[in-house]
């Protein structure tokens, strides 16, 4: 009995010690706890952007998987490429996925995939444009000029070109590419001319 009304005591003095404790830092402890549900949000939103995004990645890579009919093998080198540049461009990984969704539409096998995919990352960066949008502007362009993807870089950089010595832009030049690269296949007029004919 004795015992037990010494534990009491002791957890009497111990709960009063805290109550104190609590009083004399009761700013801080309130400041500390905004913080922690601030923190709190904040994770939350990026848990949700972070999940969102992954989901639009992984929709878009199975598109490309629809379109191209791509090996499980080919489909992780795909996959590689398209996080890469969403690691080292200013474009998502996600964005690299709907390009490759496009060139994949387009008729481009893996290897041609991988290497156009590069060169269009830096000409929608050099011209602000949608990734998927040059993909698939670039890839028409190049399928009526009779030209195949190992021409995508040269194309493209070109195109930079042109846009950085003249008031046309990149997407000025790609919208008339659609629409005239048969005709500059018939009169024989390679990319250099035909861009300074726009330009």
């Amino acid at each position: 009995k004795v015992a037990s009304e010494a534990a009491k005591i002791q957890a009497q003095g111990l709960q009063y010690t805290f109550q104190a404790i609590n009083k004399e830092f009761e700013i801080g402890l309130s400041g500390l706890t905004a913080y922690t549900e601030a923190f709190k949000a904040a994770t939350v939103a990026v848990g949700g952007f972070a999940i969102k995004n992954g989901t639009s990645f992984e929709a878009s890579m199975s598109k490309v998987r629809a379109y191209s009919g791509v090996t499980e093998e080919e489909m992780q080198l795909l996959s590689d490429a398209a996080k890469e540049m969403g690691a080292t461009t200013s474009k998502t990984a996600s964005e690299a996925a709907d390009a490759l969704g496009f060139l994949a539409l387009n008729g481009y096998k893996t290897e041609e995939m991988l290497s156009a995919l590069k060169p269009t990352v830096k000409a929608a960066e050099a011209g602000g444009m949608s990734l998927a949008t040059v993909a698939d502007y670039m890839a028409n362009s190049l399928t009526a000029y009779g030209k195949s993807a190992s021409d995508a870089e040269e194309f493209l950089n070109v195109l930079t070109a042109t846009q950085n010595n003249s008031s046309t832009s990149i997407e000025q030049l790609l919208v008339t590419y659609r629409d005239l690269s048969g005709t500059f296949k018939m009169l024989d007029v390679d990319f250099n001319e035909s861009a300074t004919l726009l330009g």
